[in-house]
């Protein structure tokens, strides 16, 4: 939780800087990652309503994501699922 809290004001950045093009509606953000032992992103997917998938929202959002480094750990890769609200 405390690495997807670091992550979140970047992906509420993206919101913020396409909101300077048209107004963005409420709406939630659905993430799919995929994480190596290393704590590296291997691979981003990114659910969001139509309304959100404007003025770069999607991509700049996965960025944030895939750039993102977790802590290293032992065992196989692992899936993970988290949600980010936008108000």
């Amino acid at each position: 939780d405390r690495h997807f809290a670091q992550v979140t004001p970047q992906i509420q950045r993206c919101v913020t800087t396409a909101s300077a093009y048209a107004e963005i509606p409420a709406g939630s953000l659905k993430f799919k990652l995929r994480v190596l032992p290393s704590g590296k992103v291997e691979s981003v997917t990114l659910n969001a309503p139509a309304s959100l998938r404007v003025w770069g929202i999607p991509s700049c959002s996965r960025r944030a994501v895939f750039d993102h480094r977790f802590p290293a750990f032992d065992g196989p890769a692992m899936a993970v699922s988290f949600g980010v609200d936008i108000q």
